[in-house]
């Protein structure tokens, strides 16, 4: 429920929460971003069909974001009352999830393949227009602005989210979703957001693993090959 109290007369500055939490909480962008990262964590769990004992681990990619809804609330000087995600019942939801998402990436990186799922376009539409958000006018550095927070209160809603960010793209994050060539085995094959923590692209070339330490495992992997097929010369 959104209520319009206030819920505290310190500002966001004096509540005791870390570095990366008065970010997503101060910054939509870094909280758009951090959704998306959430999507693709969630989608790399996908190394196998979720069973109904999966569905707990599954959902903790997003368990961080009710918290945050309720400190941007706080940021606005209102209160959102605390809750819990809603989780799927089974793993067949689950794997539902997952697989929208993998078509929403599909669809980023080959639009004619996305046209073929008209479904994922019906469903994201009636999620999204579904999503209840707090808005909120906030009169900062000398300017108005309009604070929107999307209350997002279940799983399905996060997926959701997640995808309509991304084709969206009013961060540019549509072109920054990118598949890392390394997996430690077969099956685990995982995408990443090339932006900072903020969310801004980052500086310098395109990344091409999601981290430096994948980028070296890779090489080190290809290397090994190379030396393999030499001695069978």
């Amino acid at each position: 429920m959104v209520s319009d109290a206030r819920i505290s007369k310190k500002p966001l500055q004096a509540v005791k929460i870390t570095t990366e939490q008065r970010s997503l909480a101060a910054d939509p962008r870094a909280f758009d971003a951090k959704i998306v990262r959430s999507g693709l964590d969630f989608m790399s769990r996908f190394t196998r069909p979720f069973n109904d004992a999966d569905v707990c681990q599954a959902a903790s990619s997003y368990a961080w974001v009710p918290g945050i809804i309720c400190l941007r609330a706080l940021d606005v000087g209102h209160a959102i009352k605390p809750y819990e995600l809603t989780k799927p019942k089974t793993g067949d939801e689950c794997n539902t999830l997952a697989l929208r998402l993998r078509l929403a990436i599909d669809g980023l990186q080959a639009p004619a393949r996305a046209k073929a799922h008209p479904d994922l376009n019906n469903w994201l539409a009636k999620k999204i227009t579904g999503l209840e958000f707090s808005v909120h006018p906030v009169y900062r550095s000398g300017a108005w602005l309009r604070v929107e927070i999307p209350v997002l209160k279940s799983l399905e809603q996060c997926v959701a989210y997640s995808i309509f960010l991304m084709i969206e793209d009013r961060w540019e994050f549509t072109d920054r979703v990118r598949f890392c060539p390394y997996s430690k085995q077969p099956g685990q094959e995982h995408w990443f957001l090339d932006v900072d923590d903020n969310g801004a692209p980052n500086i310098g070339a395109a990344r091409t693993f999601c981290s430096d330490e994948h980028g070296n495992a890779y090489r080190q992997r290809e290397w090994r090959k190379q030396q393999a097929a030499a001695k069978h010369k």
